[in-house]
């Protein structure tokens, strides 16, 4: 014989990991800016030999009125003595009908300062070489509004009423960058100092 159980009371995994997955989730966006961009930078170009140039420049720019988010429904944490924020275990959210309130705001900061130079050989004398060089730092509250944007960086600000907090070294920060490219003729060949005299078929070969 057969048996039929019609709705089985299937229990919700969510729950198992965090009893709050259980309750509603709320999003909203608040932006109250329109988020800006400044940049802004300066160059010298200096010639050192006929052929050969240095730039020397400073690159730089601020972002305001950022998106960031925040989980305005985390626990009310305890001030410390010494003013720290502190979040003891078993803190309960600020409304217990809801998991999360996630709000979107227009409060995040960014800047960039970076210092460039660049050696630039124009091609002579079978040479030509460019050598770049960025010296930089790339500091925010927060690097990601979206989870694929940055790895190894929370989405939510934990503190969204705090985000001073957060300010750090970007998830993009890269504080050393060298980029270096070259082109040499090869003497050799027809014409050229080594195998000048040469031609036929061992021409072809030597002179590429």
């Amino acid at each position: 014989d057969r048996g039929q159980i019609n709705a089985p009371p299937f229990p919700n995994a969510y729950t198992l990991l965090d009893p709050r997955n259980s309750l509603r989730q709320m999003e909203n966006v608040g932006p109250t800016h329109t988020p800006t961009t400044y940049q802004y930078n300066l160059t010298l170009q200096r010639e050192l030999l006929p052929d050969l140039t240095l730039m020397v420049g400073y690159i730089g720019s601020r972002g305001v009125y950022l998106v960031e988010s925040g989980d305005y429904n985390a626990a009310i944490p305890t001030i410390q003595p010494d003013g720290r924020k502190f979040f003891p275990a078993g803190s309960v959210n600020r409304n217990l009908n809801f998991s999360e309130n996630t709000i979107s705001m227009t409060g995040g900061d960014s800047r960039y300062n970076g210092l460039v130079m660049s050696i630039n050989k124009r091609f002579g004398m079978g040479l030509q070489f460019q050598v770049n060089y960025t010296l930089s730092n790339n500091i925010d509250d927060n690097s990601q509004q979206f989870a694929p944007e940055a790895n190894n960086n929370p989405r939510r600000l934990m503190d969204p009423e705090d985000s001073n907090r957060y300010k750090a070294p970007s998830a993009y920060d890269v504080r050393n960058n060298l980029l270096t490219n070259f082109s040499y003729d090869l003497p050799f060949g027809p014409g050229k100092p080594l195998g000048g005299n040469l031609g036929g078929v061992a021409g072809a070969i030597v002179g590429g």
